[in-house]
């Protein structure tokens, strides 16, 4: 509008500043003139896709949550070891420029599809738990986990697998095909939105997807609307729940829980707050609390896995994350995103935790 940039958008200038974006939202939330560009560099991203065409790389994680759901399953151990191997990841870097250096997320043998009954009573508060692609591929124990902390919690869980939010997709800038794919996602939860029945996501970077990007894609302004007050982060909704002394855990055991450092997910502490996840950790016997005062991971999704990004994501994660897991070698790690937990484990060579696991050993 200035006349400031020689070129519209879609020019090279603008991509490569933009290349260096994390998409983490703090500029939505941080910025007074509340500019989104997470939001611009996906736009600009479809717009050069459409002038220049989408490399294979791109095309790679445009498909990557529809591939997960076919590998995830009995084929899973085969396609791990051939994802460790040196060969694997040489041609995976010449192909589609993933850094070598790194392994792809391990898919699991046991796709979370469904909540494993329990033996608790009824209540009627009837809850759904959307089975999101990182955690019903990857990480299943932890939607297995979170239905069983719901149901002792009085809840009646129903598992959906609906599909993708589209948060690659929307990342990626591949935006047409997250309109398309994602619309047939929010047809399959219309029934729930509809009666009112609180759609829970566990990973926060789809729970923004849902409520802050797809929302404002989809042509059904009505559903759309839905989609924003229906879908809600388990953190931020329990949290809630838990503040209102609507839900009491009942803790089976007395045993103190111990040093617990946390590390937020960068959706999360735009959109929502890390707060709730640190009132959930607190709520457990004898449990000492600590935030990381640290800002983005340097994952970011597949940032973090780019050849051209990967020194640079650990230098992010140098500036405050790696040496606070470091200082405390006995505390627990906890991290509600999957990227996050992925990062400290390649370069802090811990185990981090989500909070639905502590609370399972706990109820």
């Amino acid at each position: 509008m200035g006349g400031q940039l020689p070129e519209d958008l879609g020019g090279d200038g603008v991509a490569e500043v933009l290349d260096l974006c994390l998409s983490c939202k703090a500029c939505k939330t941080e910025c007074p003139s509340n500019v989104d560009m997470a939001r611009l560099k996906s736009e600009v991203m479809q717009l050069r896709f459409d002038r220049k065409g989408m490399p294979l790389g791109e095309r790679f994680i445009g498909m990557s949550a529809d591939v997960a759901r076919r590998l995830a399953g009995p084929l899973a151990p085969l396609v791990n070891a051939v994802q460790r191997s040196a060969p694997f990841r040489y041609v995976l870097e010449r192909v589609a420029g993933f850094d070598r250096r790194r392994v792809l997320p391990s898919y699991t043998r046991r796709p979370f599809r469904a909540a494993e009954p329990i033996e608790v009573a009824p209540s009627g508060k009837k809850v759904v738990l959307f089975a999101d692609t990182w955690t019903q591929c990857h990480d299943s124990h932890l939607g297995r986990a979170a239905a069983r902390v719901l149901q002792r919690l009085g809840y009646d869980v129903e598992v959906v697998a609906a599909g993708c939010c589209q948060r690659p997709r929307i990342s990626h800038g591949h935006l047409r095909q997250a309109v398309a794919h994602g619309s047939r996602t929010v047809e399959r939860l219309r029934p729930w939105l509809e009666a009112g029945v609180p759609v829970l996501v566990l990973e926060p970077s789809c729970a923004s997807a849902f409520t802050d990007d797809l929302a404002d894609l989809l042509p059904d302004e009505a559903l759309a609307q839905k989609l924003k007050t229906g879908v809600h982060f388990l953190d931020a909704w329990l949290a809630d729940a838990l503040r209102r002394g609507e839900v009491r855990p009942p803790w089976k055991t007395d045993e103190p829980a111990g040093r617990i450092l946390v590390h937020g997910h960068c959706h999360q502490k735009a959109l929502w707050s890390t707060a709730d996840t640190v009132t959930l950790l607190q709520a457990l016997p004898g449990a000492e609390v600590t935030e990381i005062p640290s800002g983005c991971c340097g994952m970011a999704g597949s940032f973090g896995y780019e050849k051209g990004h990967y020194e640079l994501s650990r230098k992010i994660a140098e500036a405050a994350l790696l040496p606070a897991i470091r200082k405390e070698p006995e505390a627990t790690v906890v991290a509600p995103g999957f990227s996050c937990r992925h990062q400290i484990a390649d370069f802090a060579g811990r185990q981090a935790r989500h909070w639905v696991e502590v609370w399972d050993g706990y109820l």
